[in-house]
């Protein structure tokens, strides 16, 4: 390939190499991350609906709770008393059994009339009880202390308070609806918890309104469930009524102090953690879009610092008139953490393979290398005309079939093929050589300067008297003799022998 002529040795055996690992790792970690996101994605949304599912349950359980307590209180059909005081124990019975169905979520539930009568059952514990009475429809209520279902109530106690149930919000919102209803939520000013009261509307015999029972739902244990889901470590979740007004959340508080001291319910839309407050704004135009649906649904929105968050959301709907949406949103980052964890892993083993691989080829070009120099130096002084340049590579691969390859060609350049003599060639070094023995050597007698010719001849021959003709260093000097003999002629004139 045109590019591999650019590149020299060192480069073509490490730079495809390195190029390769990365190409393989930026493939292989691609597709890891694509698909470990797309598995994430996944489970975080099956993750968030469930979790969604979860407050759904515990809010159905306080629903339908308070329904039962109704129910039991006054079944359909049980019509309005004619007077209070005329059915006390029936009432005390009933009321009893209402508190005992979820004790720990409705624990009072009370009873007026359009006579101004009123009855309440407080339970405090398994056995103990408060009977809370206004029999003549005017003044303070009685409070009642006793024991067990059918036990003896204690001394009468008047609260300082004028109370009128027919100016309370529960009964006005029960007498006006035609089943039953859930009041506005609002803060208990003894506990400073939040509180929805459902109420039922009580006729009589010909099915006039007489009357409205109802039963507290403290909100307190569904904000402590909220706060107590582990979703990620900067995950939330919230319960909002559809105006903002915040019912229970699992970061920071639903309730505020206002200016004078008050209690003052908190709104998302208000809140001062930026995060909710744009969660609540998205799941709001959510839920406008899709004002039917009550099943949960999950997605993804950008919070408003640009994070981008795995939502998911429902809407709680009753009977009575609840309207509820529950929303819980975690960062995608947080489901995230681990698939990205696991790509920057991958990038630095592919660095740490790329460096092995740039060592490896560093380390096999050295062995490569070093041989190929030597074949490369025989061949420039095999050029200059020194044939005898030694090569000692001792191996058995190409290289060393290279390395045997050259040294029989150099010795055939060398040797003439029909007498098998030294060449022109291989005698020109050795002339040149003479030539310079003689014009610096000129007062030197002339076997000084061609001894080591002389010398070489002799140790060329062998014992029988003959010299090899081929591969000995005494066939050259042989070829070389004239030469230093006619140097020595052309220097001194002929040479007579004695």
């Amino acid at each position: 390939m045109p590019l591999f002529r650019w590149l020299s040795l060192r480069q073509l055996l490490t730079v495809p190499y390195v190029l390769l690992v990365l190409g393989l790792a930026v493939v292989v970690g691609g597709l890891s991350y694509r698909a470990g996101r797309e598995a994430v994605d996944h489970l975080a949304d099956r993750l968030l609906i469930e979790t969604v599912g979860r407050i759904s349950q515990a809010v159905e359980r306080h629903v339908l709770g308070s329904g039962a307590v109704l129910e039991t209180a006054f079944p359909k059909g049980v019509t309005a008393p004619v007077s209070v005081q005329a059915e006390l124990p029936a009432l005390r019975t009933r009321f009893w059994l209402a508190t005992s169905v979820h004790r720990e979520l409705n624990n009072y539930a009370y009873y007026g009339d359009e006579q101004g009568h009123f009855f309440g059952l407080w339970r405090d514990g398994p056995d103990d009880a408060q009977l809370r009475l206004r029999v003549r429809g005017e003044g303070p209520r009685t409070l009642y202390r006793f024991s067990g279902i059918q036990g003896e109530l204690g001394d009468a106690r008047q609260e300082d308070k004028f109370f009128e149930p027919r100016q309370r919000p529960w009964y006005q919102a029960g007498r006006g609806a035609a089943t039953e209803t859930w009041t506005s939520i609002y803060i208990d000013f003894r506990t400073q918890e939040l509180v929805a009261t459902r109420a039922r509307k009580v006729p009589d015999a010909q099915g006039v309104t007489r009357g409205v029972v109802a039963t507290d739902v403290s909100l307190q244990q569904l904000s402590d469930f909220v706060r107590s889901l582990k979703t990620s470590a900067n995950g939330f979740a919230f319960i909002v009524e559809p105006n903002g007004d915040l019912i229970a959340t699992s970061r920071g508080s639903h309730i505020r102090k206002g200016a004078d001291g008050t209690h003052l319910r908190r709104n998302a839309a208000e809140v001062d953690d930026p995060l909710l407050a744009g969660t609540y704004q998205k799941v709001r135009a959510l839920m406008s879009a899709a004002s039917q649906a009550t099943e949960a649904r999950a997605g993804q929105i950008e919070g408003p610092d640009g994070t981008a968050l795995q939502i998911a959301y429902a809407r709680m709907r009753d009977s009575a008139g609840l309207d509820w949406i529950i929303a819980v949103a975690v960062p995608r980052s947080d489901f995230l953490h681990q698939v990205t964890s696991n790509l920057y892993q991958t990038i630095g083993l592919t660095l740490l393979a790329a460096l092995a691989v740039v060592g490896v080829g560093l380390i096999s070009l050295g062995v490569v290398s070093r041989d190929l120099n030597k074949i490369a130096t025989a061949a420039r002084q095999v050029g200059e005309g020194q044939f005898d340049a030694p090569l000692k590579v001792d191996r058995h691969d190409e290289i060393g079939d290279l390395a045997q390859s050259f040294a029989a060609m150099t010795h055939k350049l060398a040797t003439d093929r029909l007498t098998g003599l030294a060449n022109r060639e291989a005698m020109l070094p050795a002339s040149a050589t003479s030539s310079a023995c003689t014009g610096a050597q000129a007062t030197r007698p002339r076997s000084h300067c061609c001894s080591w010719i002389w010398t070489a001849s002799s140790r060329s021959t062998t014992a029988s008297g003959t010299r090899p003709a081929t591969r000995s260093f005494g066939s050259w000097a042989s070829a070389w003799r004239p030469a230093c003999v006619t140097a020595i002629w052309w220097r001194a004139g002929p040479v007579t022998s004695s």
